[in-house]
């Protein structure tokens, strides 16, 4: 969830998804206190696979449904 300090499961805020999955696996705190959920092996992504920054969302194209948009994009 995003708040005012950036992104948090429970207690202390990252500013960045990234270092919040970060600590979450290397702390081996509970995601929730709920839950008990513990961030154990982490899910590397494939040199393949397009970072967030190596693309624009370019122009809104449409609708598939009323939850999902879909765009065009440029890498950059």
């Amino acid at each position: 969830m995003f708040g005012q300090n950036g992104w948090r499961f429970e207690g202390r805020s990252f500013p960045t998804i990234s270092e919040l999955v970060n600590h979450q696996h290397l702390s081996g705190e509970p995601v929730t206190t709920k839950s008990q959920t513990i961030l154990k092996n982490a899910i590397l992504r494939e040199q393949w696979q397009l970072r967030n920054d190596d693309i624009a969302l370019e122009q809104k194209i449409g609708n598939v449904g009323p939850l999902l948009n879909v765009w065009l994009i440029v890498f950059v």
